[in-house]
């Protein structure tokens, strides 16, 4: 009997992307070394606050938005609370003076910015080749914040010029950190806005590279439905790659919804089964997880399609007029485009209130009435949230009704102290950690793993240390004058050596390249020096190569022998 029971491996993508800030950089989107020099500039004790404000924001953000910024970094601390209340005045005109006086004071405490000022000036400073690249890491800040925080203790900051040192309390630095994160999602909003306005014609590019994705996806999902594979298996149903966001900003997750959307009503969407019904392709961002319907009059949910949905659906026994297709999409990080209710502890995800590439709210409210880009409130909880707690950056839990707030975004930070974050963010890595058993490469898409980032590490080299070989493609930085192919061996050795001899260049390439190779070997690992988006574009154009976006994914020339024949997934 136990001789004809079989061996079970359960299936999980072949491929998983590593979709890190330099993927986004050539949108604008800042990188992390970016936000932290932008952070720097705003704390500086030697500029104006207008000149910190422009300079850290840049000038088509500072001529639109500068006055709304200014005040409210004075409203979180910046200067003396008189002037807070001053621009307390200007950004809640409708609002009495007495609820002025209180809404300014519970978003100085809540966002102490001038705290944070503290902290980052007793970090030690990165200094760069010129005097305006100096910084410091955020990896080096929250280290701090998370250190004291969680151990329950504040500490001393030196004093400055005229000022005496000053002992910080472990409550203000939890405020101080939700200080830093409304400033991430500051610079991640504006910095959308500018992209939408400006930067069309890079976005459509990620869009052809978002609609390829889906055009591979509807086509690997007829070859195995031919092939004979159960629609409501995984063999079938679940795609071959997962994405494995890095990036707190949810642009790609947007852009991929929006060609799921459009290419599941197309009339022109293909059918599968006996009797045909239409394939559609969805997404699945975590089991606590729902977004808010950008499209409905209400803040009700849309839940992401998930395995169980998608069986039911696929269940040969029932005529639902669609069959389905999941792919994995994880924020093991959090995502600066959700809320974590501190009720019910469960995600929101809001994606603003309209189906566009134009869209200008795909990031949830800030506190300033001038600072909601396009956002709606859609029940009378969110109207009178704002109306009587002035309380602008209120979404509404759509789970348990509560009102979230911008300090109940889950983000998890580039820190050796990753612990204390909520149940969705861990099932969302435990999930990730299992996908990772199943994938044979590894893509890393302007992502870099932390030189002492040991997590990552080491869940990559227990991944290694499975039976089956893993191998790693690595599209870090842009060298627009290495060669426009894939770079491997002695080829790649000789490049690395050329790269390390130059001076005053971006080494992320070089540290990533050597870091993979000693974790997976110099044979496992390729590399793309051009960047993004050239690796996936047609040389010399800005057309997206559907032939280019599966030699990225699955490799079959020459590297990955065996794995990937004629650039498709074998299921068995």
């Amino acid at each position: 009997m136990e001789a004809e029971i079989k061996s079970h491996r359960p299936r999980w993508p072949e491929t998983a992307i590593f979709w890190g800030g330099g993927a986004t950089a050539s949108l604008g989107m800042k990188t992390t070394v970016q936000l932290a020099k932008s952070i720097w500039t705003l704390a500086d004790r030697n500029l104006t606050l207008e000149e910190r404000v422009r300079s850290a924001f840049g000038n088509w953000i500072d001529d639109r938005y500068g006055h709304v910024i200014r005040d409210l970094l004075l409203i979180l601390g910046d200067d003396s609370m008189p002037l807070g209340i001053e621009a307390g005045k200007r950004q809640f005109a409708a609002h009495t003076e007495t609820d002025i006086m209180e809404i300014v004071q519970y978003l100085r405490v809540t966002y102490d910015w001038a705290t944070l000022r503290e902290v980052i000036h007793a970090c030690p400073i990165r200094r760069g080749e010129s005097p305006d690249g100096q910084y410091v890491p955020i990896q080096d800040i929250f280290n701090v914040l998370d250190l004291h925080i969680g151990s329950g203790l504040g500490f001393r900051v030196p004093g400055h010029g005229q000022s005496p040192g000053m002992f910080i309390r472990p409550d203000r630095l939890r405020h101080a950190r939700n200080a830093l994160i409304l400033l991430f999602l500051l610079l991640h909003s504006l910095g959308y806005q500018e992209l939408i306005h400006n930067k069309q014609s890079v976005l459509k590019t990620f869009e052809q590279f978002a609609t390829v994705l889906y055009d591979l996806m509807i086509e690997e999902g007829l070859r195995l439905a031919r092939e004979g594979k159960p629609l409501q298996e995984r063999n079938f149903y679940l795609f071959s790659y997962s994405v494995i966001s890095m990036n707190w900003d949810p642009l790609l997750l947007w852009l991929m919804l929006n060609c799921h959307k459009r290419g599941n009503n197309s009339v022109h969407a293909p059918y599968v089964g006996n009797p045909p019904q239409k394939l559609k392709l969805f997404l699945d961002i975590g089991a606590l997880s729902g977004v808010r319907q950008v499209d409905g009059k209400t803040p009700d949910i849309w839940y992401s399609f998930n395995e169980t949905v998608v069986q039911r659906i696929n269940d040969p026994e029932h005529v639902t007029g669609r069959r389905a297709r999941v792919g994995k999409f994880f924020f093991p990080h959090g995502s600066s485009s959700s809320r974590e209710c501190p009720n019910c502890g469960k995600v929101v995800v809001c994606l603003g209130d309209e189906w566009s590439l134009q869209s200008p709210g795909i990031f949830p409210p800030l506190p300033l009435p001038g600072l909601q880009f396009g956002f709606r409130a859609k029940s009378r909880e969110e109207v009178m949230a704002r109306r009587v707690r002035g309380c602008f950056d209120g979404v509404q839990c759509p789970f348990c009704g509560e009102i979230t707030e911008l300090k109940d975004t889950p983000l998890i930070l580039q820190t050796n102290f990753k612990g204390g974050h909520g149940p969705s963010l861990e099932q969302i890595q435990r999930d990730m950690r299992a996908s990772l058993e199943g994938a044979r490469h590894l893509v890393f898409l302007g992502y870099s793993v932390p030189p002492d980032d040991f997590i990552y590490r080491s869940v990559f080299t227990a991944r290694k240390n499975h039976a089956e070989s893993v191998y790693c493609s690595v599209v870090v930085g842009y060298d627009p004058s290495a060669p426009d192919k894939w770079l491997i061996g002695d080829e790649l050795k000789a490049h690395i050596q050329r790269v390390s001899e130059r001076s005053g260049i971006d080494m992320s390439f070089v540290q990533m390249v050597e870091s993979m190779w000693s974790i997976f070997g110099m044979q496992y690992v390729r590399a793309y020096a051009r960047g993004i988006p050239d690796v996936f574009l047609d040389p010399g154009s800005q057309i997206v190569s559907a032939d280019r976006v599966r030699e990225l994914l699955y490799p079959a020339n020459g590297f990955a022998p065996g794995v990937f024949p004629s650039h498709q997934v074998v299921r068995n």
